[in-house]
């Protein structure tokens, strides 16, 4: 092999080294910025989420303080009879973002009517489900109101207690 033909091979290999170089540097630089346009992309999203959660919960709240204080239910909640209270929340229900809706005249999951969008939802095991009785919990030591999400039969709820 002459010195030109190993001038040639030495430039040529320089010229591959570079050119990986720079596909290596390039491809490191591409998905650095994926990562942080994902991240910040993600970031934003759950600001919004945030956001979204936060004015359902206030329009839910607003729709539940406006039931609690409709003077029929309060009249019918005062007598304790459940068929007046019955009668009363199907005359209430149904209200726009609200899936259910629940009454309890006692402390116990046994004296609660409600309504609800689906049947399961009024179901025993659904009034009587940890995140309702922390809500009523937290009420009942004094809280205005109290809200906070659930999955409940693989379904999403949004929950307030007044």
């Amino acid at each position: 092999m002459n010195i030109g033909q190993k001038n040639a091979l030495f430039i040529m290999a320089l010229v591959a080294l570079v050119l990986a170089s720079v596909t290596v540097a390039g491809y490191f630089l591409i998905q650095s910025h994926v990562h942080a346009e994902i991240e910040r992309d993600l970031g934003r999203a759950q600001r919004v989420f945030v956001e979204a959660q936060k004015h359902a919960f206030e329009r839910m709240v607003t729709t539940a303080r406006g039931i609690s204080r409709e003077p029929s239910l309060l009249a019918a909640a005062s007598t304790g009879d459940a068929a007046t209270v019955r009668g009363m929340l199907e005359d209430l229900y149904p209200r726009p973002g609200i899936d259910l809706l629940a009454v309890y005249l006692g402390s116990g999951a046994d004296s609660a009517i409600a309504e609800g969008r689906k049947p399961h939802f009024t179901s025993p095991q659904v009034l009587a489900s940890a995140p309702l009785q922390e809500l009523l919990r937290q009420v009942a030591s004094g809280a205005p109101v109290a809200y906070g999400n659930a999955l409940v039969f693989d379904t999403f709820l949004r929950l307030a207690a007044i």
